[in-house]
């Protein structure tokens, strides 16, 4: 939690005086008074299985390069499947 507190304070620092700052520091505040218990166990395939796992989610892209159709100064557009309606591809700009 400090190391986090202090990179938060790094990223803001230009706006501390501000209400949101203060807001947000004392929604913080009662974390850093709790006692936190992990409970974890071990793996049964390991730690390799782990990291595999793991790595399916936080490497992901938002978007993939094949559902981009245009992109310049005007916005950007993709397409999409909307799995509540049948029917074709649908397209956000």
């Amino acid at each position: 939690m400090r190391a986090l507190n202090r990179n938060v304070e790094r990223t803001f620092s230009s706006s501390r005086k501000d209400t949101q700052w203060g807001r947000f520091k004392a929604y913080l505040a009662p974390l850093y008074r709790t006692k936190w218990f992990v409970y974890s166990k071990r793996p049964f395939a390991g730690p390799e299985q782990v990291l595999s796992y793991l790595s399916r989610y936080t490497h992901r892209v938002a978007i993939s390069n094949r559902r981009l159709l245009c992109a310049d100064e005007n916005g950007v557009t993709f397409n999409y499947k909307d799995y509540r309606i049948e029917g074709p591809v649908r397209y956000i700009d």
